[in-house]
């Protein structure tokens, strides 16, 4: 092979050409193919696929619910006899119940197998025997006491507010009266202690700094549209 590689090199130099320049093209070309291949084969080896550990667990088992192929296990259903009627226990009777133990009164035709008209006369007499009519009675009197009516009081006065009717000392002033006013719970009860001081002429109490017969607060204006109806 060399031989005649080395012939065709000389016959090419005789000739002028340039075989020397061909042969070594024609070299490195096989060179490369041979690097090339060499490549290939690495690559096709490092494609290889690794499926040793893809998931699978051979350690599992039914008792955790997941089979050996990763999916639950059938569940098992137990099979057990219901109870025959005898065996019904006296606890579970309610349960036993049916339609005809319910009331059956707005059936109008399993009512009307039943009564009649004349059975149903003589029972809505036998109620009204047994009515009670209670008779209105007068209302009790008021037991008597010492507390004044203010109710009565309002009526019976006609003055507006801070109308001065009564003259009231030189000590009377209105920061006096809200001290004094506030020690009872609500303006009525102090209008019931002043009238039983001896109000609306005497202001003992010092709860109508101007005079005009209502104590603290109190407005008689609501009685009197109660009575007149406005």
């Amino acid at each position: 092979m060399r031989l005649r590689n080395r012939l065709a090199l000389l016959k090419n130099h005789k000739n002028g050409g340039s075989g020397t320049i061909s042969y070594c093209g024609e070299l490195e070309m096989k060179k490369k193919r041979v690097v090339e291949f060499g490549f290939l084969i690495f690559a096709l080896m490092g494609c290889e696929a690794d499926i040793s550990n893809s998931g699978f667990d051979p350690t599992l088992r039914r008792s955790s619910g997941i089979s050996a192929y990763g999916l639950p296990t059938p569940l098992s259903v137990i099979q057990e006899e219901l109870e025959s009627p005898d065996q019904i226990s006296p606890d579970n009777e309610s349960a036993t119940k049916t339609v005809d133990d319910l009331s059956d009164e707005n059936d109008f035709e399993a009512v009307s197998s039943r009564h009649t008209i004349e059975s149903d006369a003589q029972r809505i007499e036998q109620n009204r025997l047994t009515y009670s009519v209670i008779e209105p009675t007068d209302l009790p009197i008021r037991s008597v006491n010492d507390r004044p009516n203010i109710v009565e009081y309002a009526l019976q006065t006609t003055n507006s507010l801070r109308a001065r009717l009564y003259s009231r000392g030189p000590f009377a002033s209105e920061r006096l009266t809200l001290v004094n006013c506030s020690r009872f719970e609500s303006p009525s009860k102090a209008q019931e202690a002043f009238l039983s001081k001896g109000g609306p002429k005497w202001d003992r109490l010092g709860l109508d700094p101007d005079g005009d017969g209502f104590a603290c607060t109190w407005d008689p204006t609501p009685f009197r549209l109660a009575r007149s109806g406005g």
